[in-house]
Protein backbone atom coordinates (compact mmCIF):
# COMPACT_ATOMS: atom_id res chain seq x y z
CA UNK A 1 0.00 0.00 0.00
CA UNK A 2 1.32 3.41 -0.97
CA UNK A 3 0.22 6.46 0.97
CA UNK A 4 -1.36 9.56 -0.56
CA UNK A 5 -1.19 12.85 1.30
CA UNK A 6 -3.26 15.83 0.15
CA UNK A 7 -1.88 19.08 1.47
CA UNK A 8 -2.54 22.79 1.12
CA UNK A 9 -0.64 26.05 1.17
CA UNK A 10 -2.56 29.06 2.44
CA UNK A 11 -0.83 32.43 2.42
CA UNK A 12 -1.54 35.26 4.85
CA UNK A 13 -4.12 36.64 2.39
CA UNK A 14 -6.03 33.31 2.52
CA UNK A 15 -5.10 32.45 -1.08
CA UNK A 16 -4.83 28.65 -1.40
CA UNK A 17 -2.92 26.10 -3.43
CA UNK A 18 -3.49 22.37 -3.14
CA UNK A 19 -1.24 19.49 -4.02
CA UNK A 20 -0.54 15.89 -3.14
CA UNK A 21 2.32 13.47 -2.70
CA UNK A 22 2.20 9.72 -3.06
CA UNK A 23 4.76 7.98 -0.86
CA UNK A 24 6.08 4.46 -0.84
CA UNK A 25 5.46 2.64 2.42
CA UNK A 26 8.35 0.18 2.71
CA UNK A 27 7.87 -0.26 6.46
CA UNK A 28 4.14 -0.97 6.05
CA UNK A 29 3.01 1.67 8.52
CA UNK A 30 -0.72 1.62 9.16
CA UNK A 31 -2.79 4.76 8.74
CA UNK A 32 -3.22 4.86 12.52
CA UNK A 33 0.56 4.80 13.02
CA UNK A 34 1.02 7.53 10.42
CA UNK A 35 -1.69 9.64 12.09
CA UNK A 36 0.01 9.21 15.47
CA UNK A 37 3.34 10.38 14.03
CA UNK A 38 1.66 13.37 12.37
CA UNK A 39 -0.04 14.35 15.63
CA UNK A 40 3.28 14.10 17.48
CA UNK A 41 5.58 15.73 14.95
CA UNK A 42 3.56 18.39 13.16
CA UNK A 43 2.69 21.77 14.57
CA UNK A 44 -0.83 21.52 16.03
CA UNK A 45 -1.04 18.11 14.39
CA UNK A 46 -1.19 19.41 10.81
CA UNK A 47 1.31 22.20 9.96
CA UNK A 48 4.67 21.35 8.38
CA UNK A 49 7.47 22.73 6.21
CA UNK A 50 7.49 20.51 3.10
CA UNK A 51 11.04 21.39 1.97
CA UNK A 52 12.46 20.35 5.33
CA UNK A 53 10.45 17.13 5.27
CA UNK A 54 11.48 16.11 1.76
CA UNK A 55 8.60 17.06 -0.56
CA UNK A 56 7.72 19.93 -2.85
CA UNK A 57 6.67 23.26 -1.45
CA UNK A 58 3.58 24.72 -3.12
CA UNK A 59 4.17 28.29 -4.31
CA UNK A 60 2.38 30.99 -6.21
CA UNK A 61 4.05 32.38 -9.34
CA UNK A 62 5.13 35.55 -7.57
CA UNK A 63 6.63 35.63 -4.10
CA UNK A 64 5.06 38.24 -1.81
CA UNK A 65 7.12 38.71 1.37
CA UNK A 66 4.11 40.24 3.13
CA UNK A 67 1.95 37.17 2.53
CA UNK A 68 4.14 34.12 1.87
CA UNK A 69 5.62 31.72 4.41
CA UNK A 70 6.80 28.09 4.41
CA UNK A 71 4.00 26.38 6.40
CA UNK A 72 1.67 23.92 4.71
CA UNK A 73 -1.30 22.01 6.10
CA UNK A 74 -2.09 18.31 5.77
CA UNK A 75 -5.68 17.81 4.62
CA UNK A 76 -5.99 14.03 4.32
CA UNK A 77 -3.83 10.92 4.28
CA UNK A 78 -5.16 7.74 2.67
CA UNK A 79 -3.98 4.41 1.28
CA UNK A 80 -3.67 4.24 -2.49
CA UNK A 81 -2.67 1.94 -5.30
CA UNK A 82 -1.50 4.96 -7.31
CA UNK A 83 2.13 5.17 -8.43
CA UNK A 84 4.62 6.88 -6.11
CA UNK A 85 5.24 10.53 -7.05
CA UNK A 86 7.96 11.52 -4.55
CA UNK A 87 11.42 10.08 -3.92
CA UNK A 88 10.94 9.66 -0.17
CA UNK A 89 9.24 6.94 1.84
CA UNK A 90 6.45 7.97 4.25
CA UNK A 91 8.57 6.84 7.23
CA UNK A 92 11.47 9.05 6.14
CA UNK A 93 9.09 11.97 5.55
CA UNK A 94 7.72 11.59 9.08
CA UNK A 95 11.20 11.19 10.58
CA UNK A 96 12.32 14.39 8.83
CA UNK A 97 9.29 16.16 10.31
CA UNK A 98 10.23 14.99 13.79
CA UNK A 99 13.81 16.25 13.37
CA UNK A 100 12.77 19.65 11.99
CA UNK A 101 9.63 20.47 13.94
CA UNK A 102 10.74 19.41 17.42
CA UNK A 103 11.67 23.01 18.24
CA UNK A 104 8.10 24.18 17.50
CA UNK A 105 6.02 21.29 18.84
CA UNK A 106 5.02 21.64 22.47
CA UNK A 107 5.01 18.54 24.59
CA UNK A 108 2.83 18.49 27.69
CA UNK A 109 4.62 15.56 29.28
CA UNK A 110 5.61 16.23 32.89
CA UNK A 111 6.54 12.65 33.82
CA UNK A 112 10.02 12.12 35.19
CA UNK A 113 10.15 8.48 34.19
CA UNK A 114 8.11 5.93 32.31
CA UNK A 115 7.79 2.30 33.24
CA UNK A 116 7.25 -0.17 30.44
CA UNK A 117 5.62 -3.52 31.07
CA UNK A 118 7.62 -6.60 30.11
Amino acid sequence: MNVKMDYMYRDAGNNKLRGNAIFSNKHRLTLCQIADFVQAAFIKGKWFDPNSCGIERLTFERYDPDLDHEWHEIEIISPTAEIVTVDIDIADFLFNAIKVHVKWVQFDCKEEEFEFEA
